[in-house]
């Protein structure tokens, strides 16, 4: 299981376009790792929470790497944002956040 620290900000301010931004820092088992976040086909009942995906495909067989520890980055936006209180990350590092609003 890869463990990630997340964090959720939303910017109101004209100059960022009203922008959501989901951070996370995640503790790979090898470097080489491809991290992504998407938004789920299935959103919940609460309209002010949005259901993130998160997706951790690791390095092919083809390209052999040193088992070390390794800090990954994953980053997802999204212009124009709903007001969303808190964010739900579905997939191996599943958990919930709320979401810090910035001007």
């Amino acid at each position: 299981m890869i463990e990630c620290t997340w964090t959720a900000t939303h910017d109101h301010g004209p100059q960022a376009g009203h922008r959501l931004t989901i951070r996370g820092t995640c503790t790979c088992p090898t470097p080489g790792y491809t991290l992504g976040l998407s938004v789920a086909d299935q959103q919940g009942d609460n309209p002010r929470e949005l259901v993130l995906t998160f997706e951790a495909i690791p390095p092919g067989q083809d390209n052999p790497v040193e088992q070390t520890e390794t800090d990954c980055h994953v980053e997802f936006e999204q212009p124009n944002a709903a007001n969303f209180d808190s964010i739900t990350i579905q997939g191996d590092s599943s958990g919930t956040i709320e979401v810090s609003h910035v001007d």
